[in-house]
């Protein structure tokens, strides 16, 4: 026995073993537990100012706590203060307060003190996988919001103070049969060129929402999208899903694109879209104070997934009504995926305008 305990000591092995026990007994000891009380449930329905919405969510001490950038859909700002690991939430109104992740509190910007007063919260912000999770019902409440939990604890009903103030622009007025075109993602020198020759020859105007990066790349090709005519609308600088950003990075991801955009055609534009249609209602605040409108769509080619222009044809035929804006691309990729946009187009204008569609830019239909 004691020969084998001797020649144990002495093999690599023994330490191998030795580390694997430390790593797990620290494991145990500080990984925080998330069951019971304390867990991660899959559903929880969410209706703010009558819009559906799910989110995860952790019941903690009695209390539903979401991912802090959900709070974004209320239209209170939401940003991350690395130095005090705090969640920092805003509204128009300069209220203020930052949630340390951890702690059963939170701070309060007193604005006429200079001073940060501290407020005890019923349950601890928590980092669930890296993502802070915070006690929704206290902290909205705060900013003056009315919230109602449903009997089965599974559905929160919001209202917030910005009901109807900040809404996303779908397609213009129905009296008309006019219709715009526009096209996302770009400029590039592969699709840009050919869409900007058919709209020449057909002697239509459309309607570009570019990326900042892209415009980087290819100021030259914006260049030629002003000077035949076209209207230019904000992308964001590199595509991002906005739901997912902190409010800080929204502002910074416009304001550069914008400065680039002026910048390179010596004129700003008054138009954005939000990358894959997704925008919260505190992006829409932001949106509001730089004097920007949100464009969405009413017809989506889904051309960007390598729609034939069979395929295009038919869904635009089947959602186009007067007032129609028609979201496509004009991105490059190995794939060439928009192949069938290209062919599609011609075909598109010689169809709707046979129709009686009169083809405008996305401003005019405002």
């Amino acid at each position: 026995m004691k020969k084998t305990v001797q020649s144990l000591f002495k093999s690599n092995n023994f330490f191998i073993y030795l580390a694997c026990f430390l790593l797990c007994f620290l494991f145990v000891l500080f990984i925080p537990k998330v069951n019971g009380e304390e867990s991660m449930l899959a559903n929880l329905n969410v209706t703010i100012d009558k819009q559906s919405f799910q989110t995860s969510y952790i019941k903690k001490d009695g209390h539903i706590l979401v991912p802090a950038l959900f709070l974004k859909h209320s239209g209170v700002f939401v940003d991350w203060e690395e130095l005090h690991h705090s969640v920092l939430i805003s509204s128009q109104k300069e209220q203020k307060i930052a949630l340390p992740i951890g702690e059963k509190y939170y701070y309060e910007l007193n604005p006429k003190e200079d001073f940060w007063n501290r407020v005890d919260l019923p349950a601890t912000s928590t980092d669930y996988e890296g993502s802070p999770y915070i006690p929704i019902v206290p902290i909205l409440e705060k900013f003056g919001m009315e919230i109602k939990l449903d009997s089965d604890e599974k559905t929160l009903n919001i209202k917030t103070p910005y009901e109807n103030d900040y809404q996303s622009f779908y397609k213009g007025s129905t009296n008309q049969k006019r219709v715009a075109l526009t096209f996302d993602d770009g400029p590039e020198n592969h699709y840009t060129p050919e869409i900007l020759r058919i709209l020449k020859d057909k002697k239509i105007s459309a309607t570009f929402f570019v990326v900042g990066s892209q415009v980087e790349k290819h100021p030259e090709m914006l260049r030629q999208i002003a000077r035949e005519g076209h209207t230019i609308g904000n992308h964001t600088w590199d595509h991002p899903n906005l739901i997912k950003k902190w409010s800080r990075e929204v502002k910074e991801e416009i304001i550069k694109t914008q400065n680039m955009i002026t910048d390179t055609v010596g004129s700003h534009s008054s138009l954005f879209r939000a990358p894959y249609g997704s925008i919260t209602k505190a992006d829409l605040i932001t949106l509001h104070e730089l004097g920007l409108h949100n464009i969405l769509w009413s017809v989506d080619t889904l051309d960007w997934s390598g729609h034939s222009a069979k395929e295009i044809l038919s869904v635009v035929h089947k959602q186009i009504s007067p007032g129609g804006i028609i979201l496509q691309h004009n991105f490059q990729s190995e794939e060439h995926l928009l192949d069938g946009t290209i062919e599609a187009l011609p075909k598109i204008i010689d169809d709707l305008q046979k129709q009686g569609y009169t083809f405008v830019t996305v401003d005019d239909l405002m």
